[in-house]
């Protein structure tokens, strides 16, 4: 395979990789890949940690999304570990993906 053809590969593949990781670990708030994830346990909604942050503190202890009450003595908010790792993953592999088609 030519290095052309090579190279077109790589960057459809990068495409497709950047569009699911935007698709499936997007805020719904801002629009953005999740930065410091944060699942409200009351429906299992995720947000940017700020992003919630900032909604709670302009419309009340409640999800953005279905407006669900949340238990502000419990906390409120848990920080998800877990999405946080799968992002992070992800960007590594976008990233390393990237630097492969440069480097091509």
């Amino acid at each position: 395979m030519s290095s052309s053809k090579m190279y077109e590969h790589l960057t459809a593949a990068l495409s497709s990789l950047t569009s699911l990781v935007d698709d499936s670990f997007e805020c719904s708030i801002c629009l953005d890949t999740y930065s410091d994830p944060n699942v409200i346990p009351e429906c299992l909604h995720r947000f940017c940690g700020a992003c919630v942050k900032e909604s709670i503190r302009k419309c009340g202890a409640e999800c953005p999304i279905c407006r669900v009450g949340m238990d502000t003595k419990r906390g409120g908010l848990r920080r998800d570990k877990d999405l946080q790792d799968m992002v992070s993953e992800q960007l590594i592999l976008i990233v390393s993906a990237a630097t492969t088609a440069v480097i091509l």
